[in-house]
């Protein structure tokens, strides 16, 4: 069954900034994506692919640099 959503948060007070798309077809195949900003200062992004043949891959990416 095919489906596609997109939700997001971004709240400067709190620091909270995150979101997450993913759609699906009719033959099982998902893709989507995830992000979200960290303790550290960076933003983290995680694209995947899910498929009958690869099961769940993932690339992760970071961007910005970290503060401590």
């Amino acid at each position: 069954m095919p489906y596609s959503f997109a939700w997001a948060v971004k709240d400067d007070y709190t620091y909270n900034d995150y979101a997450h798309q993913e759609t699906a077809d009719d033959k099982g195949y998902v893709s989507g994506s995830y992000r979200t900003l960290l303790p550290d200062g960076r933003t983290q992004t995680v694209t995947y692919k899910v498929d009958d043949y690869s099961g769940y891959v993932a690339d992760v990416k970071y961007d910005g640099e970290a503060k401590y």
